[in-house]
């Protein structure tokens, strides 16, 4: 029932976003994963969307791109990874990483990731390095 309600939600909402995200927080930022469509996807099916990881910092913090962001995706089960990331895959203007439908195709019904981000007071007087775990299904 709860996925009819997203589905309609989405189709009344204009297709703008397949309706799935997910948030995971942690002291200074948090990671919101979601699943869009791709800019060429005609039929707008969840299969041939993209996914986005974004990181936003919390009050007073903000990104720091100066150490190594990393995005890694792997099998759930074997843990074979799939898919390997580095800053410079990522838009620092959103703090996204984008894996286009092509490469979210690989990553089957489910996968695991961890995500490195860096972010710092707004200041840079303390900076934190925060690493982000978890399993997504497609």
């Amino acid at each position: 029932m709860k996925r009819l309600i997203k589905a309609i939600a989405s189709i009344c909402l204009g297709f703008s976003q397949i309706s799935y995200a997910a948030n995971y927080s942690m002291p200074y930022g948090e990671l919101k994963v979601s699943r869009e469509d791709s800019a060429l996807d005609k039929d707008k099916t969840k299969e041939n969307a993209g996914w986005n990881f974004v990181i936003q910092p919390k009050d007073g913090y903000a990104l720091n791109f100066e150490g190594p962001w990393m995005l890694k995706l792997y099998q759930p089960e074997t843990k074979t990874l799939l898919h390997s990331l580095d800053t410079s895959a990522l838009n620092q203007d959103k703090g996204l990483f984008f894996i286009d439908a092509a490469k979210a195709k690989t990553l089957g019904n489910t996968f695991d990731f961890e995500l490195v981000a860096f972010l710092c007071t707004k200041d840079k007087s303390k900076c934190f390095r925060e690493v982000y775990k978890g399993t997504e299904k497609g």
